[in-house]
């Protein structure tokens, strides 16, 4: 089965889309959620939960205090480069996928102030011309979560497991032409709120383990897995109801299965700011900077001068800017530096640009849209490479009864990389309808 062709006529450099920068604005009212250029933790977003909803919301099904939401979905998706390949070494091949989902959200609210939550959903791939790239294990969404809360006095003790499983490349920038890049992410931990009125503590501990699922023993990502002990700390001055700001920091220790990767530990420390400008606009900035210790020098590596060091430092910071415009429109503007890890290299430094927006038409339909520009430096003892990325997410979405919602995307992605033979672009299109019991 052949799938839907596409127009050829989008910028085919990130000096060419510079030109469509207007254009991109103009339709801002169109975008979904966020499209995750890395899949390791940031260390400078710690947000304050503490004063999210408890576990109170819509449900299909009770069992005492027992809370439970089922849901199921089914989706069609035209993709036209599924190996993410350059066209010019190796072809473009284009596939036809359907995905069926089952979802479950499970809330327990077992006393006023302490609460279980768990919700995940489960997926399945299948591509209809290239069968050998169908899931090889059931699917689970990047929300995926386990949660306990218990409030004791002024404390709030987070016990948590976030987890997830992915095969589609698309969602990790460094990854050109492969078609599927199997890995399983967990995230356990625990997090300790201390409220003292104007001054709100937090100090957390992370085990992050990434294990990547290789095609076969001799496939040299397998190597690649790894485990993260983090400890992370939050200090939050309320200045006033429209204004906070604090100090944060991380330390981490990564290890990974195989020999001939490269361990290190790693340090953040910076300040932040909370700050609403009006009752419809509010700004997040924070900055810091980041000492990396590496097991092996570049002694090891002296015929690449573009190796990591073994001692290095670098600085990030980010700038966010929500704002509602009425009841009907709402947007965000991110820019920044953010350094973290990444799937094929020790260090990952990404500038970026993203930009959302939603146009809620009616109280049916509503329209979304995405853009993202990001200028990515991967850094290892092998040497260093570099690549820019960039792309756009238009969507909408109608619900047609209060259980019934069907929602098409269209999502264009183009990547223009240093290595020769790792630039890609690739266009989809998809439908899908998802029903709540």
């Amino acid at each position: 089965m052949d799938a839907v062709s596409f127009p050829s006529s989008l910028p085919s450099s990130p000096l060419g889309f510079r030109r469509w920068i207007p254009w991109l604005l103009g339709i801002l009212p169109l975008v979904p959620g966020s499209l995750r250029a890395q899949e390791s933790p940031r260390p400078s977003v710690a947000r304050q939960k503490e004063a999210q909803p408890s576990v109170a919301g819509d449900y299909n099904l009770k069992a005492g205090p027992v809370l439970f939401n089922f849901s199921a979905g089914f989706g069609v998706e035209s993709v036209d480069n599924v190996r993410l390949t350059d066209g010019i070494a190796a072809k473009k091949e284009s596939d036809l996928i359907l995905t069926p989902s089952l979802g479950v959200d499970i809330r327990w609210q077992f006393t006023k102030l302490n609460a279980f939550r768990f919700r995940s959903t489960a997926s399945y791939a299948k591509y209809l011309d290239h069968p050998e790239l169908d899931t090889n294990a059931l699917l689970l969404s990047p929300d995926s979560e386990l949660s306990f809360d218990i409030r004791f006095g002024d404390f709030k003790l987070t016990f948590r497991d976030q987890f997830s499983y992915q095969q589609d490349p698309i969602g990790a920038g460094n990854l050109s032409a492969t078609a599927r890049f199997g890995r399983f992410t967990n995230d356990a931990g625990l997090t300790l709120l201390w409220d003292l009125n104007d001054v709100l503590l937090r100090l957390s501990y992370d085990r992050v383990n990434l294990q990547v699922i290789g095609t076969g023993p001799d496939d040299p990502n397998s190597r690649l897995s790894r485990a993260t002990d983090q400890v992370g700390g939050q200090a939050t001055l309320l200045l006033s109801d429209a204004l906070s700001c604090g100090i944060e920091g991380t330390a981490a220790l990564s290890t990974y299965a195989e020999s001939p990767e490269n361990d290190f530990a790693r340090l953040t420390a910076g300040p932040f700011l909370n700050l609403q400008i009006t009752p419809y606009t509010k700004l997040y900035a924070s900055a810091g900077l980041m000492q990396s210790s590496y097991k092996n020098s570049v002694a090891a590596a002296p015929q690449n001068p573009g190796a990591i060091p073994n001692d290095r430092q670098s600085f990030y910071g980010s700038l966010n800017i929500t704002h509602r415009l009425n009841r009907y429109f709402s947007d965000s503007i991110s820019v920044g530096r953010e350094n973290q890890l990444g799937l094929l290299a020790q260090e990952t430094r990404t500038d970026f640009v993203r930009l959302t927006g939603i146009l809620q038409l009616t109280p049916f339909l509503s329209l979304n849209s995405q853009f993202f520009y990001e200028a990515v430096e991967l850094s290892s003892q092998a040497g260093s490479e570099t690549y820019e990325r960039w792309g756009t997410v238009l969507g909408t979405s109608y619900r047609f009864t209060r259980h019934l919602q069907a929602t098409a995307t269209y999502q264009f992605t183009e990547k223009t990389a240093e290595i020769p033979n790792q630039d890609y672009t690739q266009n989809r299109i998809g439908l899908s309808f998802l029903y709540d019991f």
